[in-house]
């Protein structure tokens, strides 16, 4: 993902030229978080801090790049929700339907496995026919390992001076043709596998590099095979429950000791991530990550993303906390990327752009949407475990619904003729609509029905631009609160946005460290 930066020159929450308002915000929730660790800050607190704080200096910002709205660019290009961004971040945090998973070969994070414990095995039965896969490329990493314990009828060690990658897993049920199996691509990479197992006696997963180890269950060299570059491991006789540390190495550091390969488990259950020992679940990684999930996508985590999210966080210095300090991996990054992911744009901004373009409603004096009782049944609708096509089909029938609400007809009646039915509904979307001529004529000669020009609306790029500064707010109370915004928070935070809409981490680090938010999950 892109990394995102703070900007030193914002317009203040009330949209004036003055800086010294949201260096006071800026400067006093970062002492906060210093003295208290959390931030126990309501919704609303943009405009409330401001007059009453020392000012501080500009210096703690990255980019002293200034953006101003109206000059240029689309609110979707400030926010970073460009087409190559959205790709980028489609490619990188692997935000997929679960349908999916079995279809592609997951690229572990950079540096998660070069060293011990190694790129933790998500959770999940995997079968003989979708086994769990993963890629990855040994050339240039470190060598953990640089020999093994020899036994039996072997007198000498087992070279594995070769560089290593290291996957850390749990079973909980092997079946009769459990295996793992590393495959290479490479015309002369040979790769030697083998799993080290937690015990007492022997240890477990080594730090540092060069390591002897005697806690092996399996040894397996492809070399041992002329012309093989496969190496097949037996784990159908592995016990459950014992942490085992699964490493792609190579016998020897030469012109065969490293390349590209895949890994595949099969026909066992892998345990799901360790339960959460801290006070409060969600500072745990994978609860804030599952959360993340629940709240914004309705369904939970696929395999791949859930584990991605996880190494990106852990990854991150002092637990993923703070504003600013590591913009590319902290908790904020993370949250906020669900909202600009595909997925959500796919389906949560697409219910809520009905409620902007079909009805008539406002939070104080700018303009909202769909209420929280209404968002959330559309969401579970159109949404969650579905595949594409079930999708598309719950979208047909959730527009063809929305025609027929009471208060959608109170404001375009059917008596309205069809080009009063555009008019009024360009009107209160307050867009000007490029193909409004064709959407009449569509109308007028039965290509489309009023609901399926109702949806080409909202799905129009005018409107998805218009909207997305209202609905990433919105969503803030929606995903973190489980609530409808209160008038002032909703009001300071839409103004805040729309004068600078770079102030979005600023709005996401308030609410994932509200006082509210850290509520719902345990003490605060």
């Amino acid at each position: 993902m892109q990394t995102h930066t703070s900007n030193s020159n914002r317009l203040d929450v009330i949209g004036s030229n003055s800086k010294s308002d949201q260096e006071i915000f800026h400067s006093t929730l970062k002492r906060w978080g210093e003295k208290l660790g959390y931030y126990s800050m309501v919704a609303a607190v943009p405009a409330v801090l401001a007059s009453t704080l020392p000012a501080a200096p500009a210096a703690e910002a990255e980019n002293p790049k200034t953006t101003i709205p109206g000059r240029g660019e689309r609110l979707s290009e400030k926010l970073n929700l460009t087409v190559s961004k959205r790709a980028l971040l489609k490619r990188q945090s692997e935000f997929r339907l679960p349908h999916q998973n079995s279809s592609f070969a997951v690229v572990p994070t950079a540096g998660g496995v070069d060293d011990c414990p190694g790129w933790v095995i998500p959770g999940g039965n995997y079968t003989v026919a979708a086994p769990f896969t993963v890629s990855g490329d040994t050339t240039g990493a470190n060598n953990t390992v640089n020999s093994l314990a020899g036994y039996y009828y072997f007198f000498g060690d087992y070279g594995a001076s070769g560089p290593d990658h290291v996957y850390s897993f749990v079973l909980t049920s092997v079946g009769p043709n459990a295996q793992i199996e590393v495959t290479t691509t490479s015309g002369t990479y040979k790769p030697l596998i083998y799993v080290l197992y937690k015990g007492d006696t022997y240890g477990e997963c080594p730090a540092g590099t060069g390591n002897f180890q005697a806690n092996w269950m399996n040894v397996t060299d492809s070399r041992s095979t002329a012309g093989s570059n496969t190496a097949r491991i037996d784990i159908s006789w592995y016990p459950v429950n014992v942490p085992f540390f699964l490493f792609v190495d190579s016998l020897a550091a030469d012109n065969a000791g490293s390349g590209p390969y895949k890994v595949e488990m099969r026909d066992v259950t892998v345990a799901p991530v360790r339960p959460c020992a801290n006070a409060n679940p969600i500072d745990c990684y994978e609860t804030f990550v599952r959360q993340q999930y629940l709240d914004f996508f309705d369904r939970e985590p696929d395999a791949v993303g859930f584990q991605n999210w996880i190494n990106t966080l852990a990854s991150c210095p002092n637990g993923g906390y703070g504003e600013f300090a590591f913009p590319q991996s902290d908790r904020v990054h993370v949250s906020s990327s669900f909202v600009q992911s595909h997925e959500f744009q796919d389906r949560g901004y697409w219910l809520l752009r009905f409620g902007y373009v079909g009805l008539n409603r406002s939070i104080g004096a700018v303009r909202s949407s769909l209420t929280y009782g209404e968002f959330i049944p559309g969401l579970q609708q159109i949404g969650g475990q579905n595949s594409p096509a079930q999708e598309e089909a719950a979208k047909v029938v959730y527009t063809n619904a929305f025609v027929q609400r009471p208060d959608f007809l109170a404001l375009f009646p059917n008596s309205m003729s069809n080009s009063q039915y555009v008019d009024a509904l360009e009107s209160n979307a307050g867009v000007a609509l490029p193909n409004k001529a064709v959407l009449i004529t569509a109308l007028d000669t039965a290509a489309m029905t009023r609901a399926q020009v109702l949806r080409a609306i909202v799905e129009s790029q005018v409107v998805f631009d218009k909207y997305i500064i209202p609905s990433f707010v919105d969503m803030e109370y929606k995903g973190y609160l489980r609530r409808d915004p209160d008038t002032i928070g909703y009001q300071n935070w839409v103004n805040t946005l729309t004068a600078d809409p770079s102030n979005y981490r600023h709005m996401v680090f308030g609410f994932i460290y509200s006082t509210e938010y850290r509520s719902r999950f345990g003490a605060p």
